[in-house]
């Protein structure tokens, strides 16, 4: 099971927020929030939690002073249904919870394959979520072997400089991804998550022009696309494809990290 919310109006419109089952996340305006929405300025701190849990979706209200309402209703706790609504501070959120086609891969046991398969979404969602340099140093590692017979220079220096931004993110190592992704022509593994670490902020223009802020999804979208190539190659021993093998490393690796 799968539950999403989506900004539909309000400040903070087209944000989504993403759990699967198990899972509970709390929603507000500040860092104190798991899902931190700042430009909904009449958010709480923290104003209300998702519960996804035994094919059972949940609102809970945690900010007594606001007002939650589902559905037109004001609520405290209230079970939730794909399609309803949630409106908080100044938002309006439509539910879309996704079923049984989920439960295989969020039940997957680690020591087996799941028959579930993740589609490119799944993979752009999981990328959002965890956070840019985490989705760049999961990207890398996925890759890495694949690198090892990688015999163009420019293409391994692209990576290389991929990974240094993954493990310090800085303004520094970003240029330096960014330079060596044009060089790469933006193509191959190594030319987009070079990409993926250069348009993770700054400008996407010349230092000559306005500044050009990059999407904040690109980052997340070159993961996916540079994930997505390498799936193309073929699937390895003992999985079902590469996606759903990246899925599982993540998995081991941040066994506390909630995914999308």
């Amino acid at each position: 099971m799968r539950i999403a919310i989506i900004a539909k109006s309000g400040p903070a419109a087209g944000r989504r927020i993403v759990l699967r089952g198990g899972q509970i996340a709390r929603v507000g305006r500040t860092d104190w929030a798991d899902f931190a929405l700042p430009e909904d300025l009449d958010l709480a701190d923290i104003h209300f939690a998702l519960h996804c849990k035994d094919n059972i979706a949940m609102v809970q209200v945690l900010a007594q002073d606001r007002e939650t309402r589902v559905n037109g209703g004001p609520v405290i706790q209230a079970e939730i249904h794909h399609g309803d609504v949630i409106e908080a501070g100044a938002t309006r959120f439509q539910v879309e919870i996704e079923g049984a086609a989920n439960l295989a891969l969020d039940n997957a046991d680690s020591n087996n394959v799941s028959t579930a398969e993740p589609n490119r979404n799944e993979v752009l969602e999981i990328a959002e979520y965890i956070g840019l340099p985490q989705a760049v140093q999961w990207a890398c590692a996925c890759v890495e072997d694949m690198m090892h017979s990688e015999t163009r220079s420019v293409q391994l220096a692209a990576y290389r400089a991929a990974v240094r931004w993954g493990r310090e993110p800085n303004d520094d190592n970003r240029e330096d991804a960014k330079q060596l992704a044009e060089i790469a022509k933006h193509e191959g593994m190594g030319g987009i998550l070079a990409a993926a670490a250069g348009w993770s902020g700054g400008s996407l223009g010349p230092s000559d022009v306005p500044e050009i802020p990059p999407d904040d999804r690109l980052t997340a979208r070159c993961v996916c696309i540079a994930l997505t190539i390498a799936d193309s190659l073929g699937a390895p021993a003992g999985t079902k494809d590469r996606l759903m093998g990246f899925i599982e490393r993540l998995r081991k690796t941040q066994p506390n990290q909630p995914l999308r």
